[in-house]
């Protein structure tokens, strides 16, 4: 076997085998059956393949799509297919809300730790994911920072990881009478 063919396959190897990454989508059943969601995100509607290896949360673990109905909002991880269609992997209906401060900040997360006024048992710390889904008031992840207090509304993914879908930001230099198109927030 010639050495450039060796050379060119121990380069191309680790492309082989790997998984492509995953991406998490949050939206809104439209339906939910068979082996089929279809997802209202971000304006358009999506169709993702639901297996038998996929987990279901919604109230307990399940590895088919019947307990979701339709108007369930849900938090999606998912993969390209073979065939370039979309195969949810996990999917949580079980939604969280729960007030916090900001620990420690990466690119596409947060820790948060309870709030002083958290009653006990709150769990000691959990990491909430970003994406590109996840709404912020006042807009812009820019604005988290550590030790902030945070309103966070997401999907409990289990062992304390969040998939979060709208994030709040207290303290920050906002007015009150910031316009409503970007405080949406603001009573009326």
């Amino acid at each position: 076997m010639p050495l450039r063919f060796v050379v060119l396959l121990l380069l191309l190897a680790p492309l082989f085998g790997q998984q492509p990454a995953p991406v998490t989508l949050i939206g809104i059943i439209e339906s939910a059956t068979g082996n089929e969601i279809r997802l209202r995100t971000q304006g358009r509607s999506t169709k993702l393949h639901v297996d038998a290896s996929a987990e279901v949360r919604k109230g307990g673990v399940y590895h088919d799509v019947s307990p979701l109905r339709a108007g369930n909002e849900v938090s999606v991880q998912c993969i390209r297919g073979a065939a370039g269609d979309l195969v949810a992997r996990k999917i949580s209906a079980d939604a969280v809300k729960f007030r916090a401060v900001v620990k420690n900040i990466a690119p596409n997360r947060f820790e948060v730790v309870p709030s002083a006024g958290q009653k006990l048992g709150a769990p000691p710390g959990r990491v909430v994911y970003l994406h590109p889904a996840t709404v912020f008031s006042p807009p812009g992840r820019e604005r988290l920072a550590a030790g902030q207090e945070v309103h966070v509304v997401g999907f409990d993914l289990g062992d304390g990881f969040i998939d979060g879908a709208r994030i709040t930001i207290y303290n920050t230099d906002l007015p009150t009478d910031f316009p409503d198109a970007v405080n949406p927030f603001r009573e009326r």
